[in-house]
């Protein structure tokens, strides 16, 4: 640190000196101003050094142990129980020859020690050390802190990107079906999105993309992709050339190595049929009510921007009254072991058997979530859409 930039740290850090001595507290006081601390505060024992340091808020305190009324050891225990002076260096000056109590000292929240007779140039050497390093430490809190809010602003912004609520109920009474879904990021943001939209009054579009890695990187590929997807969404009533349009943005507009998975679905609720079209995502789950099973959905296709001109299949299926589509990311697979086929059995059983037995969508969401949970934390994104046609 230059010493120009050293004056003025100095000279704006707050130093409370606690001694019951006078000789000894006049002489530490007179040592920090001639090393240019001018903002110092005193208190006789650890009672007035807790209201003082309350109210002046120091940096630094330099603390006798040995004092009347409150001693340093007790001033210790109770200012370390305030949070908002849990880090707060404490400098004690002792004249203790006792290890014992010296290391009591530090078990009660001392930060560094210096034996007396004090010698100034050593008192002057550490309280520049702990000022530095509190300033540091300070920053880095400021700096986290920023750094969280503008996280929960951006996770904010994510969300606001997929359906509201308001838009899901109107969307299930316009096209006569139910929506549920679940999106869960492993970190504040994440790389997961999905989408539902009115093509026209009998078509619904449905997509789930999952972009590689998770956290900030994936989540900024999340707002250029939909930013995109924007602009494209007339385009969308033929999944297959839907995507090849994407991938041609994604592989312009992508890092090396960074691509997404994708499903993209169109519900034609006028002649129950869905087509569908994938780019490498997990197979997706469809219940047929009058078969009462469940069958995979081919989701084979290269994902998106990895390279420069795939061939996307457009195929089609049945979708009739009672039908269920599931469709998720592959955190609900990863955390069991990577054991995808198991995985996927369970899944299409765990679909199959729920309803059978008539069970509610809503339900089986929940379900599922549990039992990405099942072995703790999800280490991915995790995304879950299950769109089914209403009974008639």
């Amino acid at each position: 640190m230059s010493n120009q930039l050293e004056t003025s740290f100095l000279s704006k850090s707050r130093v409370l000196v606690v001694d019951d001595d006078v000789f000894y507290q006049n002489f530490i006081c007179q040592n920090l101003l001639t090393a240019g601390i001018i903002e110092i505060e005193t208190a006789n024992n650890g009672k007035d050094a807790l209201e003082k340091t309350i109210s002046f808020q120091p940096d630094l305190v330099i603390l006798d142990l040995a004092m009347p009324v409150m001693d340093g050891f007790t001033y210790c225990e109770n200012i370390r129980k305030d949070p908002i002076f849990a880090n707060m260096p404490i400098l004690v000056q002792t004249g203790m020859s006792n290890s014992a109590e010296r290391m009591r000292a530090f078990a009660v929240g001392a930060t560094d020690m210096i034996l007396k007779p004090v010698d100034n140039l050593e008192l002057i050497a550490r309280t520049k050390v702990h000022l530095e390093r509190k300033k540091i430490f300070d920053g880095m809190q400021t700096f986290q802190v920023r750094v969280q809010e503008e996280l929960i602003l951006a996770r904010d912004l994510q969300l606001g990107l997929m359906p509201s609520p308001q838009r899901i109920e109107t969307l299930q009474q316009k096209f006569n079906l139910t929506l549920n879904s679940h999106f869960e990021p492993c970190s504040e943001i994440g790389g997961d999105a999905w989408d539902a939209r009115a093509l026209s009054t009998h078509e619904l579009a449905i997509f789930s993309c999952d972009f590689a890695g998770h956290g900030i990187s994936s989540a900024l590929n999340v707002f250029r992709f939909y930013n995109f997807m924007q602009d494209i969404i007339s385009e969308a009533s033929n999944p297959a050339l839907y995507l090849q349009r994407i991938n041609q943005k994604m592989y312009e507009i992508l890092p090396c190595g960074q691509f997404s998975t994708m499903f993209m679905a169109v519900i034609d609720v006028s002649r129950n049929l869905l087509w569908y079209a994938g780019a490498g995502s997990p197979q997706p789950l469809l219940f047929s009510a009058e078969k009462q099973e469940c069958s995979f959905l081919n989701s084979a296709g290269s994902p998106l921007g990895a390279i420069k001109n795939p061939n996307y299949q457009l195929k089609f299926t049945e979708f009739n009254h009672g039908d269920k589509l599931f469709i998720y990311s592959d955190a609900l697979l990863e955390n069991h072991k990577n054991q995808y086929i198991d995985e996927e059995k369970y899944i299409k059983e765990s679909m199959t058997n729920h309803f059978c037995n008539h069970k509610s969508t809503n339900e089986f969401i929940d379900k599922m979530t549990k039992h990405a949970h099942k072995n703790g934390k999800i280490m991915d994104d995790l995304t879950m859409v299950l769109c089914g046609r209403d009974e008639i």
